[in-house]
């Protein structure tokens, strides 16, 4: 079907929806729009309308008093407005796009508008989209406008993923589906930001102004700022006055505080005898007349409310979702804050003269005006720049004590993940190489592969994720890590007090692919790292340090570790030290530690997310030198899950909980359990299992380990032989870890 003649059966259609929806709530909307034209929201909401919106602006003002002061102003019609409105629309104008529409067999046929409403999230119309069929192959364009000069930027195009996510409700005429994170040329999606949603009510009031920002008829991006208000409500459905044209379905709907009140899916003509009107008052014909000439007496768009409502109802549990259904109008209104203070104003840009001046080039001085993009994770691009690298970083101001010594330092955060030099093999020294765990069957079969790189070619440092001193291995579907390995360097460690956690996500990886902070809120689950951030505080000066531990801060290297283990778990957190000191002995004051989750079948799930499984035990794997320069390396697995089946994951804090146990555990059975290898090698030799430097392998480890519980005390009392497994010893304090055989 062309393109222009499927437009007209969709305009056909949700007009003639419409229509009936006025029909059945009794609304002459030529005569409403007339009726409220000039009437202020005083005279047209009542009193309880009132109150919400009193309401909801004291939630995003500052005083109680200044929200009483903007409602006055709202209720009286006063359409003045601070001149940061301008600014906060070019804001809120990014995260909008054209969504060019393809059939099954990828050929272009509609368009429509959408909007991002959280990271990689999209919302449009079920008519623009109306299965995840199409929404495979079709496009979302973002910036497809103009600049302050007049020219057309260029275009950012980026794919839909309705494999990741794909939600459409019919009646409510709305569908969500996921965005690819990278499009082209050289584009990021997280660029654009995102539109919060906010589900409280209270936005807007009958005869309060509205704005859309749109692509009407699949043109460049307009927006229409006059005559625009809102003339009536119902449970579902907003009705506004509002110009909008075809392909501005899934546009969305502005209060004068740029927060998305509907979301803009029809149209609604002047009929007569139950034909549609133009505006010089003849019948419209569809064969012979454009749709800017048909006569629209109002618009009709579904209510945010009911769409948070009813995504909450179908979705709960989706994570794209989490900052759709965590939004407070507070929340949103600190996200906008925080945007506006972090990015520049727009501005063109420069124009370059390519003549050179007279004189001395070396010596002349030249202003250019540039306009930088800002993301959350703390990049910084040219806008409009040509494809490449660009230097940048997220500078913050840290207090804290250094070796007892209160300082204040400026701490860079660098977003170019190619200079992380990882975790390196040879770290030890002494021609040893403690190389990286593999999966059993191979990366493919259970490993995450980075943006951009394909399973049936990829390497392995297309799956390793390097981080400052660090690496990691993430699962494909549970969003943990299979492993992360460091290296540890004691001799030149800082003694540095606890900066503030900035947790941020790896861009390298699908958010989806890592579980982020909606996880770890209402309940006893703490963000627990992997990869230690004390164990990285060493570098060539305090700064590096700093900058180092504040690189474990990724989602990738946290799991959900119970609140009383990740607090309390003394001898879990004190085995690297433990093997540092061990290491003394060989001159050498470093260690290299795996650290991984045990990801069972059986694992699992907390009840606000059923569909997300989290591991009860975790495994430790340590290496270093022994005195005479040889290696030896020491297994260990922590296991929460009595305490969790005994108190539950939402246990009040004043439970009194038990010890979690510790046991150091041969390295063979870790193998077992997790599905990975580990090896070392020396020199030119081949790679050998770390089981024969193992303290605990073979039959004398076995000895080690009886005779370990014969003599112990404590918690290792209270168990007899037939209470551990063969071969594993109850660690209640560091002197009992087998380190030498």
């Amino acid at each position: 079907m062309p393109i222009l003649s499927l437009q007209q059966a969709r305009l056909d259609l949700q007009v003639r929806k419409a229509l009936e929806r006025a029909a059945a709530d009794h609304l002459d909307l030529a005569r409403l729009k007339a009726q409220t034209r000039d009437a202020t929201p005083d005279e047209l909401d009542d009193a309880q309308a009132k109150t919400n919106r009193l309401n909801f602006l004291g939630a995003t003002s500052p005083s109680t008093e200044m929200a009483e002061r903007a409602l006055e102003r709202i209720i009286s019609g006063n359409e003045l407005q601070p001149v940061n409105y301008l600014e906060l629309g070019a804001l809120a104008a990014r995260a909008i796009c054209r969504i060019d529409i393809a059939d099954a067999s990828g050929r272009r046929v509609a368009w429509g508008s959408g909007f991002l409403i959280a990271p990689r999230v999209l919302l449009t119309n079920n008519h623009v989209l109306p299965g995840p069929e199409m929404a495979r192959g079709s496009i979302a364009e973002f910036d497809y406008e103009l600049d302050a000069l007049g020219r057309q930027k260029d275009v950012a195009r980026f794919a839909l993923a309705p494999d990741d996510l794909f939600f459409t409700h019919s009646e409510l005429d709305f569908t969500v589906v996921a965005v690819a994170e990278r499009g082209g040329p050289g584009k990021r999606l997280s660029d654009y930001g995102f539109l919060p949603l906010i589900g409280a009510l209270g936005k807007v009031l009958e005869g309060e102004w509205l704005t859309i920002i749109q692509h009407p008829q699949g043109g460049l991006k307009q927006v229409c700022v006059r005559e625009n208000h809102l003339m009536k409500r119902t449970e579902d459905l907003l009705w506004y006055s509002t110009d909008t044209l075809g392909g501005s379905s899934g546009a969305p709907v502005f209060n004068n505080a740029w927060q998305v009140v509907a979301l803009h899916h029809s149209g609604v003509p002047e009929t007569k005898d139950g034909r549609w009107q133009t505006i010089d008052g003849r019948d419209y014909d569809p064969a012979n007349d454009s749709e800017d000439a048909i006569k629209w007496v109002a618009n009709e768009g579904i209510r945010i409310s009911r769409i948070v409502q009813t995504l909450k109802g179908a979705r709960a549990a989706d994570p794209l979702l989490a900052d759709v259904f965590d939004m407070t109008p507070a929340r949103a209104n600190d996200l906008t804050q925080r945007l506006l203070s972090r990015a520049p104003p727009s501005a063109p840009p420069a124009e370059r003269d390519p003549t050179p001046a007279s004189g001395s080039a070396d010596n002349m001085s030249r202003s250019v005006t540039v306009t930088l993009d800002i993301s959350d994770d703390g990049r910084v691009t040219l806008r409009n720049a040509p494809p490449g690298p660009v230097e940048s970083f997220l500078e913050k101001v840290v207090k804290t004590k250094v070796n007892n010594v209160d300082v204040e330092l400026d701490i860079d955060f660098d977003p170019d993940y190619s200079k992380r030099n990882g975790y390196q093999e040879d770290f030890l020294g002494a021609g040893f190489k403690v190389h990286v765990p593999k999966p059993q069957g191979g990366y493919p079969s259970v490993a995450a592969v980075m943006i951009g790189k394909s399973k049936t070619s990829a390497k392995a440092d297309d799956y390793i994720l390097k981080y400052t001193n660090y690496s990691v291995l993430m699962h494909a579907k549970r969003r943990l890590a299979l492993w992360t390995a460091a290296n540890i360097d004691g001799g030149n460690r800082f003694k540095v007090g606890r900066t503030p956690d900035t947790w941020r996500f790896d861009p390298r990886l699908p958010r989806e692919q890592q579980l982020g902070g909606f996880y770890y809120k209402g309940n006893n689950f703490d963000r627990g790292h992997l990869t230690r951030r004390e164990d990285m505080e060493y570098g060539k000066d305090v700064e590096t340090a700093i900058a180092a531990a504040d690189d474990t801060c990724h989602w990738t290297n946290c799991t959900p570790q119970h609140a009383k283990f990740n607090g309390l778990g003394y001898i879990w957190q004190e085995l690297e030290r433990h093997f540092l000191e061990n290491a003394i002995r060989s001159k050498r004051f470093a260690a290299q530690v795996f650290t991984g989750p045990i990801l069972s079948e059986s694992d699992p799930t907390y009840s606000k997310f059923p569909d997300i499984q989290y591991p009860t035990r975790y495994w430790k794997i340590g290496v270093a030198l022994s005195a005479s320069g040889e290696l030896f390396a020491a297994g260990f697995i922590l296991d929460q899950g009595p305490v969790i089946d005994k108190f539950g994951i939402e246990a009040a804090p004043a439970v009194p909980f038990e010890p979690f146990h510790t046991y150091q555990t041969p390295i063979a059975d870790i193998e077992e359990e997790t599905g990975l290898v580990f090896t070392f090698s020396k020199g030119s030799g081949g790679a050998k299992s770390l089981s024969t430097v193992d303290p605990l392998a073979g039959s004398v480890g076995r000895a080690a380990a009886a005779r370990q519980r014969r003599t112990g005390s404590g918690a290792r009392e209270a168990y007899s032989g037939a209470d551990l497994t063969p071969g594993h010893v109850l660690i209640d304090d560091l002197s009992a870890v087998i380190l030498q055989r």
